[in-house]
């Protein structure tokens, strides 16, 4: 079994909505659309456009088993990258514990430890998501290992990658869906919940979204600008 020792478990952990949350039914039911339609979706946008909370309200939703990693700048190490897939995985399938960790010690390229645990994974239904995948952007090793995982697992496994930037995957399996700046910005209904829920109905929602640009970061706290 996977030794908590190795990773750090809130890397691991769907991350909680903000309290300050205005509901986005019709993100939901976008990020649901493309998960079911396409094997990999990818949520790509500047930081603060509401990429994170948009997934994770949206997966609570899903009635299979979801995985969450969140990357950060060690992940660009491909066995370490291989050490917190295997860990993501066990969480929705836990047969799949201990397949990186003894296929690493034989020596095993990383890559294709990647394409072990996606076999392991078997046919049951899973959505993995991996945030902040901008992390790795420079490290073609580690975007090797992911590419493989994704290649390998079974067509009922889908996989969502949030980034901040484009990321260069070669993975060709038709079009990937896809999710960008113009899907995350506020609409005028939106910002006006937004608004009214900081207390600003006083403010004209067109005016905040002519002033953010629609940014969800930008219509919660610098909408009062506006004024």
């Amino acid at each position: 079994m996977q030794s908590r020792a190795t990773v750090i478990r809130g890397k691991l952990a769907t991350p909680p909505l903000p309290e300050r949350l205005v509901p986005r039914p019709r993100l939901v039911r976008l990020v649901e659309a493309l998960v079911d339609k396409h094997r990999v979706l990818v949520v790509s946008a500047t930081a603060g456009a509401g990429k994170t909370t948009a997934v994770a309200e949206a997966v609570r939703a899903l009635e299979c088993p979801v995985g969450w990693l969140t990357l950060d700048a060690t992940d660009a190490a491909p066995g370490r990258l291989v050490t917190y897939l295997e860990a993501l995985l066990a969480g929705v399938h836990p047969s799949v514990s201990g397949i990186a960790t003894g296929a690493l010690a034989a020596g095993i390229p990383h890559a294709e430890v990647a394409g072990l645990l996606a076999e392991g994974m078997g046919d049951e239904p899973a959505v993995l998501v991996v945030d902040d995948l901008e992390r790795i952007a420079d490290s073609r090793p580690a975007l090797a290992v992911l590419e493989t995982l994704i290649r390998y697992s079974s067509p009922a496994i889908r996989v969502v990658l949030v980034s901040r930037q484009d990321i260069p995957l070669t993975i060709d399996f038709g079009v990937l869906g896809s999710i960008g700046e113009d899907d995350l910005a506020f609409t005028a209904i939106e910002a006006t919940q937004a608004l009214a829920g900081l207390g600003r109905s006083d403010l004209d929602p067109g005016r905040a979204l002519q002033m953010t640009g629609g940014w969800v970061t930008g219509v919660l706290f610098e909408a009062w600008r506006a004024a």
